[in-house]
């Protein structure tokens, strides 16, 4: 119990500004001020620290970026689609991302746009060029601390410009990988939302669900991926090895047959395949078509 005399000296700390009273937490709980001003300091450097090192990491990027600049203002940088520069499934797009379509063989500066969004759409870039050097680099490597390297990089081009649907697609890539099933799926989701006429985005969530079990799904996906491009051979190959796993022969011959006749390549992986290890590798109709 407190006596009068120390509640009016409390009463008079508080007044001078000297002690804070927590009594909001229903806790009688009285820290000094100059507490109050430290913690408060040590929270605004931690976070101008933070801020300061994602600054920094931009500004270092941005110089790099200068000559590529020039020639954006010129409105004089060559473009490539992304199909031409892809490597094993990555999508390497360049600078038509800044503009958001390809316009002969250059691009031009996005009407309406500011020289600090173009600036920002250019660190995007910057970072996804990273990420794909890398990703490329460790293609059919066993490296999880450069895939997580992968991940942060393209998550950074999406904080960005949350509109870049190749690096959803990459990145969705890249979690699937990692054995990261639902983000991977999550990811070529957004790709796809972004461009609902992705045959690639939906081919690929195709996989994703089939390594989760849900085959369904995954034959669903392989058919918008058909149907929005008839001469998609890679998903006619995935229908037919998901048939031939639940040992449906008919359905996967005439899946591989089809894959072969877009693409003949496809004819020796299938010799290959661990998919067909099971009653069709030894079956006559299966010989015939990848003999």
């Amino acid at each position: 119990m407190k006596t009068g005399r120390e509640r009016e000296e409390r009463e008079k700390d508080e007044k001078r500004g000297e002690y804070f009273n927590l009594s909001f937490l229903k806790k009688n709980i009285r820290l000094p001020r100059w507490m109050w001003l430290v913690s408060i300091g040590l929270l605004f450097s931690m976070h101008f620290l933070w801020d300061h090192s994602n600054s920094k990491d931009n500004r270092n990027i941005l110089n790099e970026l200068s000559p590529m600049r020039e020639k954006f203002e010129n409105k004089n940088i060559p473009t490539f689609s992304s199909r031409e520069l892809a490597s094993e499934g990555v999508r390497h797009q360049g600078f038509e991302v800044l503009a958001g379509k390809d316009i002969g063989n250059t691009v031009s500066q996005p009407a309406g746009k500011s020289q600090q969004e173009i600036e920002q759409t250019l660190i995007a870039v910057e970072w996804f060029e990273k990420a794909v050097n890398l990703q490329k680099e460790i293609e059919g490597k066993e490296n999880l601390s450069e895939l997580e390297k992968v991940i942060l990089y393209y998550s950074r081009a999406i904080e960005i410009n949350p509109k870049y649907a190749d690096a959803y697609y990459n990145r969705g890539k890249a979690y699937r990988r990692k054995g990261d099933l639902d983000q991977a799926i999550s990811d070529y989701s957004q790709a796809i939302l972004l461009n609902q006429k992705d045959a690639e985005a939906y081919n690929n969530r195709g996989l994703a669900y089939a390594d989760k079990g849900d085959l369904d799904q995954a034959i669903s996906d392989f058919n918008q991926a058909i149907l929005l491009n008839p001469k998609n051979a890679e998903a006619y190959y995935n229908k037919a090895c998901f048939y031939s796993l639940i040992r449906n022969k008919e359905k996967a011959l005439s899946n591989l047959n089809k894959a072969i006749q877009l693409d003949p390549e496809y004819k020796n992986r299938a010799r290959r395949d661990k998919g067909f290890n099971n009653h069709l590798r030894n079956d006559e109709d299966f010989k015939n078509i990848v003999r």
